[in-house]
């Protein structure tokens, strides 16, 4: 917990969350009340959907690859779009980024799609503030792309920029 008189953390084992061993949890994202985390499993390809609340949270596993791929791969940045109908997720490896559908009531992912990045390694991504673009920092291509994103099925549909920048590895949207 956040102690905002001094700034000081403390341990709240209410808030703990068990997850699989192996999965080796990089970033996660959360609905605005906090009940549905996704985490971003960089070790196994994963995305751990945690749905908090009941006696014991329940976790679900979703691989965030398509069936068939073998080579190597480390999930990054993960992120749900404004109005929690999309989760993306940047595959480091895979080169691509895999949009999941969510069900708004129960949290749960539907199938991914998977749009190639325009890039190597796409390391962070970042979406408009009108959440009609997203931006793809490419840290091994040294690059960031520009796509426009499908408003029905939240894809990436049409790159529409791209720029060279040494080792990319974040981009955000600032001043807005």
């Amino acid at each position: 917990r956040y102690h905002p008189a001094d700034g000081s953390l403390t341990p709240d084992e209410a808030l703990d969350i068990a997850l699989p061993a192996g999965e080796g949890p990089r970033h996660f994202a959360c609905t605005p009340d906090g009940r549905q985390l996704y985490i971003a499993g960089e070790l196994s390809s994963n995305v751990l959907h945690v749905r908090r609340g009941q006696p014991h949270d329940q976790v679900e596993v979703t691989r965030t690859l398509p069936a068939g791929f073998e080579g190597t791969n480390w999930p990054a940045h993960i992120q749900l779009s404004r109005d929690g109908r999309f989760l993306y997720l940047s595959n480091r490896g895979h080169d691509s980024i895999a949009v999941f559908p969510v069900d708004t009531q129960s949290g749960r992912l539907g199938e991914a799609a998977w749009s190639p990045c325009g890039g190597g390694w796409p390391r962070h991504f970042a979406l408009s503030p009108d959440w009609k673009y997203m931006i793809v920092a490419n840290q091994y291509s040294s690059d960031v792309t520009a796509w426009r994103l499908d408003e029905g099925n939240g894809g990436l549909v049409e790159q529409t920029g791209r720029v060279d920048v040494t080792a990319a590895v974040c981009v955000f949207f600032v001043g807005v």
